[in-house]
């Protein structure tokens, strides 16, 4: 049986490979590859998303980072792949149940995602935390039905498109590293010695690490590796530091450390 398309997103990978994603009633995803030369098809939903209407589809810099919303009342809306459909990932979080019709990334923080909703803009800050938040965008917006969302990339401004009361605008402010490290520290992440002198352990509850960054405290990153237990602090300073460390199904957990 045939299913109409309900969502369609189109990117480059690069100056020569063009990729076309789409959705439809039924909750499924399609990968076209090459569309301009030899195209391949592939469902990439993997039987792991919500049997529902597709109301949009985005990408971040790649086409292998997707974001798929549905605009179905009892489901979870909004899911998030980093490995083209591999594994999805259920990012609605504290989302009222209620129909989300479009999604943006923001164009410098990926982690950002605003969406268009039955009750207005609803925005999180770190799409990518263990349990993700959302807010409602308050101010002069009204708590409507809201169908689209375009952001021009320049200088960050968006306009929301609602469902008979009009459209408005907002600047969507970025947030910064060090305002994820501040504030989004995780209990499942273990370090110590703490205060360190030389050598910090790392250790994650229920996960293997994949990588490991170190920032100073003005947010320079001062050191990243792979598959990560121990990292060297003997020739830093004495201050403080945070550590980002990502898991194998690349949720991020932060703590601060101590140089003495």
């Amino acid at each position: 049986t045939q299913t109409p398309f309900s969502a369609v997103r189109f990117t480059k990978t690069n100056a020569n490979i063009h990729t076309l994603l789409v959705g439809n009633y039924t909750g499924e995803i399609f990968r076209v590859n090459n569309i301009n030369s030899s195209p391949s098809t592939t469902q990439i939903d993997n039987g792991q998303l919500p049997e529902a209407y597709v109301s949009c589809i985005q990408t971040s810099t790649n086409a292998d980072t997707i974001l798929v919303t549905f605009s179905n009342y009892g489901v979870e809306s909004v899911w998030q792949t980093f490995n083209a459909g591999g594994n999805w990932i259920n990012i609605s979080g504290n989302l009222p149940d209620m129909p989300i019709r479009w999604a943006l990334y923001h164009p410098t923080n990926k982690k950002q995602i605003m969406l268009a909703t039955e009750t207005g803009v609803w925005i999180t800050e770190n799409a990518q935390a263990t349990s993700v938040a959302w807010t409602p965008e308050s101010g002069a917006l009204p708590n409507v039905r809201v169908d689209m969302l375009s952001v021009r990339p320049s200088d960050n401004f968006v306009v929301a498109a609602t469902h008979g009361r009009g459209m408005y605008t907002v600047t969507w402010d970025v947030v910064s590293e060090i305002n994820y490290l501040q504030h989004n520290i995780n209990n499942s992440l273990v370090v110590y010695p703490n205060p360190v002198k030389d050598v910090l352990n790392i250790q994650l509850e229920n996960f293997r690490i994949k990588s490991v960054n170190i920032y100073s405290a003005n947010a320079k990153l001062i050191f990243n590796s792979a598959n990560t237990e121990k990292v060297n602090f003997s020739s830093f300073n004495k201050g403080n530091y945070f550590i980002k460390v990502t898991d194998i199904n690349n949720t991020v957990y932060t703590a601060k450390i101590i140089k003495e």
